[in-house]
């Protein structure tokens, strides 16, 4: 078929979140998927044409057209060298110029003709969990797509791309909570604050996954297809997704740095009202973590930790070991007199309460 009569899919997954989402806009849809690397594909056409590994999967509309529902970055590139006025006038600069020998292969490009349903699972094998993997909300949104649209069931979505962990159910679930929290203006993924200039979604899905979290925004174990968060979870929802994901309009930046191990200290922070106070303050997830541990348990941590290592240093002189430097001495005086001292602060303690 020749690409030039192809039309680009506006339900396409990498265009989740964006003004060309669901558009009717030719133009805007090709320009918007110029923004996904289609750079490389271009180069590679322009200097030995196009290669055809793999057909370009459309569905014929009921007007007689077709739209790629598989390969729209590949079209993008082919429309754009095929037409370079049209590249112009989108303000697409860096577009190089074919010889009519490489041409020759893009006019008329391998096709296969079918349904969404006949081939969401090679789309998901393929982006979900395979080579060429979609960001972590386009790949949210596909599944989304084949859920509601589709009308497949969310664990034969996992199976068949072989997900064991639940991810792709976090994955919507944290979708719907994303969505929820839009209706609600208690958020926007637009006002998000993060460095890269990316919506870090990741983050969501990880998170949702401790059970702290769950309990803090009132979420069952199973997942509702509904409202998933209760609605005097309201403005605790908002309050997570600005720590999560920071906020522009509120000039705070996100308490996440980094998703290991932040987010981890942020579900141990939300177990208690000390912690979450903690996080309401501005404090860091590691800090809020701690202060919602109790000092009781961070003491017994510590002394814990300290034993073990010290029980690891006596295994040593069991197997005969002697001390060979002055550093050894000295440490085992510096052992002692943090012991001594511990000793002497408990001793004040009992006596106070006494």
């Amino acid at each position: 078929m020749d690409p030039l009569k192809l039309l680009f899919d506006s339900t396409n997954p990498r265009l989740f979140g964006t003004p060309a989402y669901e558009s009717t806009d030719q133009d805007l849809l090709l320009k918007t998927m110029w923004s996904f690397g289609v750079v490389e594909i271009v180069e590679s056409i322009s200097i030995t044409g196009y290669q055809s590994v793999e057909p370009l999967f459309v569905e014929e509309q009921k007007n007689g057209s077709y739209v790629v529902i598989e390969g729209n970055r590949r079209l993008t590139a082919l429309q754009l060298l095929l037409d370079p006025k049209r590249a112009t006038k989108l303000g697409i600069m860096g577009i190089p110029p074919i010889k009519d020998k490489l041409r020759d292969t893009c006019v008329l490009v391998p096709v296969a003709i079918g349904k969404r349903e006949d081939v969401w699972t090679f789309i998901a094998t393929k982006h979900l969990n395979g080579p060429r993997t979609w960001d972590s909300l386009a790949k949210a949104g596909y599944v989304k797509y084949v859920h509601e649209t589709l009308k497949k069931p969310l664990k034969q979505i996992a199976t068949s791309i072989g997900d064991r962990n639940g991810t792709i159910i976090r994955m919507y679930e944290s979708l719907k909570i994303l969505e929820q929290a839009e209706t609600w203006k208690v958020y926007n993924r637009d006002d998000h604050n993060h460095k890269s200039g990316e919506f870090p979604f990741s983050h969501l899905y990880t998170l949702i996954g401790y059970e702290s979290t769950r309990k803090y925004l009132g979420l069952g174990e199973d997942m509702s297809e509904k409202n998933v968060v209760e609605t005097e979870k309201k403005k605790k929802l908002g309050e997570l997704l600005v720590w999560v994901f920071g906020s522009e309009k509120q000039s705070k930046a996100p308490l996440i740095k980094s998703q290991n191990p932040d987010l981890r200290y942020l579900a141990q922070a939300l177990e208690n009202t000390t912690g979450v106070k903690a996080l309401q303050s501005g404090y860091a997830p590691s800090i809020a973590a701690e202060m919602a541990e109790g000092d009781d348990a961070i003491v017994l941590r510590y002394l814990r930790s300290a034993r073990d290592e010290l029980q690891n240093a006596q295994r040593k002189f069991s197997t005969g070991y002697k001390p060979g430097n002055s550093e050894i001495v000295a440490a085992f005086e510096e052992v002692r007199d943090v012991v001594k001292g511990l000793i002497a602060q408990k001793a004040a303690v009992d006596s106070d309460e006494k």
